[in-house]
């Protein structure tokens, strides 16, 4: 356990949210090796699809027949909600966002800590006073890294997306608390996956997208198998992380998602880091540790 402000907090959902951080922002390397391979949302339903699959050959022993038989009419309810809020809802307007809108922004929009006060109108959470700077701290951190211009924002088609994109990723991460505590993380994890990419694959149709790519690339390839695997963590984290922390502190530490995007871009493309977005950096840093 570690002991911070007179709380004792425990350690491995702790750093399961930052390893849940780091493998978000490892997505975007998948995404861009993909992009000149596959459509948006063909993209989108191909990984979370095969990622489906996958969680049923790992989680085999847990996703049997028999458990199937079990889930109700409400359930499945949960898991169709719940992936048009995070898939649907959360990556489409994401996608026309950034689209509509500056990359700063919908970075800056997409990433507001509010997960504390979702959690507050769905779950009556209480989000203790003490966090309260920290949290607007880490917001003026957000702020610096993304490189957003507040005196210049307005709210446009752009920036409305990027609202409703974060309200959907939200909501979506925060309806795990409504699967049935008789059924695993590993059930839930796999199950979503499997239920998830039926509304993406109706989605990329009514765009007209071909179901299959025409010509992927080797780039494309890796970037397809390896957003598939991370798709599978990733959600296995959120089930985890969600069911074992408040949402005001798992919201503020997944801020570090920016953090570890900083240093990607860095090591990876070669993006060289303002000073201030760094010091906007250490801020979400030192705000995430207290």
């Amino acid at each position: 356990m570690i002991k911070v402000a007179s709380q004792k907090v425990p350690a491995v959902p702790i750093f399961a949210a930052v390893l849940l951080a780091l493998l978000s922002a490892l997505m975007g390397v998948w995404i861009r090796m993909m992009q000149t391979s596959f459509g948006t949302w063909q993209q989108v339903y191909l990984r979370i699809l095969l990622a489906g699959l996958i969680a049923a050959v790992v989680f085999r022993k847990s996703f049997t027949w028999d458990f199937l038989r079990l889930v109700g009419g409400r359930a499945w309810m949960v898991y169709i909600i719940r992936a048009i809020f995070a898939y649907v809802i959360g990556v489409g307007f994401f996608t026309i966002a950034v689209e509509h809108a500056q990359l700063g922004t919908v970075a800056f929009v997409s990433s507001l800590p509010i997960l504390g006060l979702l959690a507050w109108v769905l779950f009556r959470e209480r989000v203790k006073l003490a966090t309260l700077p920290y949290i607007a701290f880490s917001i003026v951190g957000l702020v610096m890294l993304t490189g957003m211009n507040l005196a210049n924002f307005s709210l446009g088609w752009g920036e409305t997306a990027a609202i409703i994109c974060l309200l959907g990723f939200d909501i979506g991460v925060l309806m795990s608390r409504y699967h049935r505590k008789s059924f695993s993380i590993y059930q839930n994890t796999t199950l979503l996956l499997l239920v998830g990419w039926v509304p993406l694959f109706a989605v990329s149709i009514a765009s007209h997208e071909p179901i299959f790519p025409t010509h992927v690339t080797i780039s494309g390839w890796v970037g397809l198998a390896c957003s598939s695997v991370f798709n599978v963590v990733i959600l296995y984290l959120i089930n985890y992380v969600f069911s074992h922390l408040k949402a005001y502190v798992a919201g503020n530490l997944l801020l570090l998602e920016g953090v570890f995007a900083l240093i990607i871009g860095f090591l990876v493309y070669g993006e060289v880091p303002t000073g201030v977005a760094m010091a906007g950096a250490g801020i979400i840093l030192i705000c995430g540790f207290m």
